[in-house]
């Protein structure tokens, strides 16, 4: 499965970058995807909804 997740994943950033390359903007096109404009701006830069892992500083 997280072969076909990460396929899925660029696949979206792949579309969503095709739209802003048009004439849409991401305040055109977040509505109609029903998210915000930053999110459309982070799916089309690729970054991820998970926060990244924060390993403890040694001591």
């Amino acid at each position: 499965m997280p072969d076909l997740q990460a396929w899925l994943r660029e696949q979206r950033q792949l579309s969503i970058r095709a739209l802003l390359d048009g004439p849409l903007t991401k305040e055109d096109l977040a509505p109609r995807l029903e998210l915000s404009p930053q999110r459309v701006a982070d799916i089309a830069s690729g970054h991820g909804r998970s926060k990244a892992k924060r390993t403890k500083p040694a001591a």
